[in-house]
């Protein structure tokens, strides 16, 4: 049994009316098909609208999240913020207590000031000079 397929034709509005789905041939075409299909045809321009003012929206939407951060940047960055976490508590373990800077200050603090050096450097340094005047009375 051979069947005879029918070409359908759809109506837009821009373009000359076609002529009727069903061609009157009976089925598989229903009576309403008509007006379904220009249900649909209405349903398509209004979803065609909707589209035209989004893409505006959405290539702006676009040019913002260009330069996000993504997932994979966030947990690229967790791994190398630990990795460094790792590094730090290794370094923070060699560095001095509070015990040893307690020594430290002890230490410091029987170190000569500024005012004793300055003595002891004017001293070393006219130490000859004196030297020389009491040799000279002495002899």
């Amino acid at each position: 049994m051979t069947e005879k397929r029918k070409s359908v034709h759809i109506h837009f509005p821009d373009r000359p009316l076609a002529p009727p789905i069903d061609g009157g041939g009976g089925p598989p075409h229903t009576p309403d098909m008509e007006a379904r299909v220009a249900a649909l045809e209405i349903d398509v321009k209004e979803v065609k609208a909707t589209l035209g003012r989004l893409e505006p929206v959405l290539a702006r939407i676009d040019e913002r999240t260009k330069d996000m951060v993504s997932k994979a940047d966030l947990v690229r960055l967790d791994e190398r913020i630990g990795k460094i976490e790792i590094k730090l508590d290794e370094r923070m373990k060699n560095l001095p207590t509070s015990e040893s800077f307690g020594r430290l200050e002890g230490r410091v603090s029987t170190l000569p000031n500024w005012w004793t050096l300055l003595i002891f450097a004017l001293i070393t340094l006219s130490f000859p000079t004196i030297l020389s005047k009491l040799l000279e009375k002495f002899l």
